[in-house]
């Protein structure tokens, strides 16, 4: 039995081990040295820094590189001027799996005592921003399932954060109580598992041991070993005590990247663990000058960072942006009246000089111009434009001369060096000298001097005509002297008459057909409410009032209905409406209405808005309805379908009640024609 037993557990453990090294580890890196380009600030373009983190194979940053291990390209071009710099960085976040083992000694409580002593210097070491997880050795270690094992919080704890946790881990180191036998190739192995879901590069197994493995149930020595390097995850290893065995310590560290220390006593502990932290938060600081000339695109360009070490080869790709300087750079300026652009080598000619810069500057707050010490012109909006009126008497430009022109860029006004100029010189052209003219010399588009005058007696101008414009007679004028203007003009306004004439004679007439066919063919109009007069037995004439859809008040005839409607509550209570009227197909009621005249407009909301129908089919009147969603009743009773209704008939159209009244025909009277 106990052959059979030891059989399935080396099976099982051997099983174990397979999967954890054959499934796939999303924190695992490949084989060899990776790059890590943490972050590059172009703050100061064309100047560049970035700060990279190259790892080694065991999962530690390297140590010791210069400048000779890293190649920066701008886009494609290979930058020659590239400084690096080693550095610990603070801000780096470590993850750290602290394994305490209590077994060997747990006879001796000074060396215990020393154990959790070392374990606290350990986690008051860490960073605010550091993680930290704990393993505490005291008897069998419960490994579960090898992609997540469980973790028991009397003696484990899995990654929290060492700023706000640490003490709820220090907490459970002290309550731990030491058990005789070690089973230390599974605790690590089962720290390694919870570790490999932290950072390449800033993970590592820290190992507190008094002595050696005593119980492991299911992992071997090399177990541990394969699986930090499968992982690139070290292990630092640190005995305590007499009882350390030494060489496996030394083994599992130097195979995994990490180091072995020896301490005499707990105090020792966390200056070494300073120097574990001091390798795991170094990262490399590169500056170097970008070439790609600034133009303030969002989008950047690539920046790539390539690693060169003995070890291997790596790089990373990030993107830079080409940003105009924050303190402003004045190219140059340009000289220009109307198209014409000047080169300064050669006098500005005579009138307006239009001035524009080019600037380059991640902002431009104003930019002033300077004409021989005095400012001319403060411009605060692109282009920042300047005209020079080499007229103006003001500016005193001497063409004997030379003349100082100095354009003054102010960048961001919150730092007060973000202020640049350019100085021009110039000169100037004279005022062109007006050319003169001979006494008697025509001067162009002047007026032509009066000739002569003739004189009457000595010295006195004789009087000379000056003709009058001819004057324009008006239409009067001009029908009155035209006899056959006149008469044309009275004969088109006749005939313009008679054409309005025949206009309005021929639409009277129409109207008045309009009005013959309307008697003969009355239309159908429902009113609300009030007495109906009867005029004979086939129409009625009756006002149509405040008729719902009607909008006049003119007096219409109706034919007379089969019966009337007249409703008995709600808003429509007391309207009487004529159904069942011979030509008329049928009635629909319901929440919409028809002004052509079909339609009863039944004023309610739960009415639907095509709710029933009464149609007059020969002499007999039928209710149908259409499909309402709070149904149609008569005398009490759910309608399906079509009923026909007679006089008396209690009609239900949702909350809406209404009485059928049959018509009544009464005798022609004596004299009535027919």
């Amino acid at each position: 039995m106990t052959k059979s037993f030891t059989w399935i557990r080396t099976f099982m453990a051997g099983l174990m081990l397979a999967s954890s090294m054959l499934l796939p580890n999303p924190a695992a890196a490949q084989s060899g040295v990776t790059l890590t380009i943490n972050s590059c600030d172009d703050q100061n373009y064309p100047e560049i820094s970035c700060v990279v983190t190259p790892v080694d194979q065991a999962g530690l940053p390297l140590q010791g590189l210069s400048a000779s291990s890293f190649e920066v390209l701008d886009q494609t071009t290979a930058l020659t001027d590239v400084q690096a710099e080693q550095i610990q960085n603070a801000a780096v976040k470590t993850n750290i799996m602290l394994i305490v083992d209590f077994g060997t000694n747990s006879r001796n409580q000074t060396l215990v005592n020393d154990l959790r002593g070392a374990s606290e210097s350990v986690i008051n070491q860490m960073g605010t921003d550091d993680s930290i997880a704990l393993l505490g050795v005291t008897g069998k270690i419960e490994l579960g399932d090898t992609l997540n094992p469980p973790i028991n919080p009397a003696k484990e704890s899995g990654f929290v954060n060492a700023g706000q946790d640490r003490n709820s881990i220090i907490n459970v180191i002290r309550t731990l109580a030491a058990q005789q036998g070690t089973p230390l190739y599974d605790a690590v192995f089962k720290g390694l598992i919870i570790s490999s879901k932290q950072s390449v590069g800033s993970r590592a197994v820290i190992l507190l041991s008094d002595g050696r493995d005593a119980k492991s149930t299911t992992y071997t020595p090399d177990d541990p070993i394969n699986r930090a390097t499968k992982d690139r995850t070290p292990v630092f290893t640190i005995g305590i005590g007499p009882k350390v065995d030494t060489a496996y310590m030394q083994r599992l560290a130097s195979q995994t990247g990490g180091s072995y220390f020896a301490a005499a006593v707990a105090a020792e502990v966390g200056p070494k663990f300073i120097e574990i932290q001091k390798i795991l938060k170094t990262q490399y600081r590169l500056s170097f000058k970008a070439v790609t000339p600034p133009d303030n695109k969002p989008e950047g360009y690539p920046l790539t960072i390539r690693l060169n070490v003995p070890a291997g080869r790596a790089a990373e790709t990030t993107n830079f942006k080409a940003l105009f300087p924050i303190k402003p750079i004045v190219n140059s300026a340009t000289f220009k009246q109307g198209d014409t652009e000047f080169d300064l080598s050669v006098p500005l000619p005579f009138g307006e000089i239009e001035i524009t810069p080019n600037i380059q500057a991640r902002s431009i707050a104003r930019v002033e111009y300077v004409v021989d010490g005095e400012v001319r012109k403060v411009a605060e909006s692109a282009p920042y434009t300047f005209v020079l009126d080499v007229t103006d008497p003001k500016l005193g430009l001497d063409p004997e001369r030379e003349h100082v022109l100095i354009v003054r860029a102010y960048g961001e006004l919150t730092n007060p060096g973000n202020i640049t100029e350019a100085k021009y010189t110039f000169n100037v052209l004279p005022a062109p000298t007006p050319t003169p003219v001979p006494v008697g010399t025509p001067v162009p588009g002047a007026p032509k001097a009066a000739a002569p005058q003739p004189t009457v007696g000595k010295g006195t101008p004789v009087p000379t005509a000056i003709p009058l414009p001819t004057p324009v007679p008006s239409f009067g004028e001009r029908l009155a002297g035209s006899p056959g203007l006149l008469i044309g003009v009275l004969l088109g306004a006749l005939a313009l008459a008679g054409l309005i004439a025949a206009l309005i004679i021929s639409r009277r007439r129409a109207a008045a057909a309009r009005i013959a066919a309307a008697a003969n063919e009355p239309q159908t109009i429902f009113e609300t409410g009030g007495a109906v007069p009867e005029v004979n037995n086939q129409t009625r004439v009756f006002s149509t009032g405040a008729m719902s859809g009607v909008t006049d008040n003119r007096t219409k005839v109706f034919r007379a209905g089969k019966a009337t409607l007249e409703f008995m509550t709600g808003a429509m209570k007391d309207k009487k409406f004529q159904v069942g009227i011979p030509g008329t197909e049928a009635i629909t009621l319901g929440r919409d209405i028809d002004v052509n005249g079909t339609n009863i407009k039944i004023e309610s909301e739960f009415v639907s808005r095509k709710h029933a129908k009464i149609a007059l089919e020969g002499d007999k009147l039928f209710l149908y309805d259409l499909g309402s969603s709070s149904g149609t009743r008569v005398n009490g009773t759910a309608l399906s379908g079509r009923t026909e209704i007679k006089d008396g008939d209690v009609l239900e159209f949702a909350d809406v009640t209404a009485t059928v009244r049959m018509a009544i025909v009464p005798a022609k009277p004596a004299n009535a024609t027919g």
